[in-house]
């Protein structure tokens, strides 16, 4: 390759019918100057050359670095995805054992609670069974009673009966309406 220098040291031999020498060293200043300016320029764009190379270097390892983040990204995304798999899986299992667990206490709760209702109704029916035997014999008794007194002789004139009910304590007059009201209502149900 020709440099600027080569061209400047060039020397020619004089001719007869030749070239000006003038004119041949102008031309020739020309075309050093022309290849002095290539040759910084062919510089510069080596120097520039070398600093693509190395930022295109440095782009590669960047590109490399990313392709290894996305694929690090990626399995941790798989993995995200089966974590959250596993997480809705053992919440709807554990889900499921709750409600089964809260099923089979509430089937314990009402299932005792129908044993307690079961011995209250048989409770309520023994009392209320109790009260109308007793009722009857109440009024057996009451009717035995209003018998024998109605048996007995001799009529009680109405100034006797009004001595008999002075006699009476306040509480005994009262006890004798409600028991004359009550052998009547018993009667009519009966």
């Amino acid at each position: 390759m020709i440099t600027a220098n080569d061209v400047m040291k060039k020397s020619f031999e004089q001719a007869k019918l030749g070239y000006k020498m003038e004119d041949v060293d102008d031309f020739l200043g020309e075309i050093a100057d022309t290849l002095k300016s290539y040759e910084a320029e062919l510089t510069t764009l080596r120097a520039d050359k070398e600093e693509s190379a190395k930022k295109i270097e440095v782009l590669v390892a960047s590109i490399k670095q990313y392709r290894a983040d996305e694929e690090a990204i990626k399995e941790a995304m798989v993995d995200a995805r089966r974590q959250k798999q596993n997480i809705i899986a053992e919440a709807q299992e554990k889900a499921a054992e709750i409600l089964s667990s809260a099923n089979l206490k509430a089937d314990e709760l009402k299932a005792s609670i129908n044993v307690n209702i079961d011995a209250e109704k048989a409770e309520l029916e023994r009392v209320q069974n109790e009260v109308k035997d007793f009722k009857k014999e109440l009024l057996e008794m009451y009717r035995e009673h209003i018998s024998l007194i109605s048996n007995l002789p001799g009529e009680i004139e109405e100034d006797d009966e009004e001595e008999y009910e002075e006699d009476l304590p306040d509480d005994m007059e009262s006890t004798k309406y409600f028991e004359t009201k009550a052998i009547k209502e018993a009667d009519a149900e009966v």
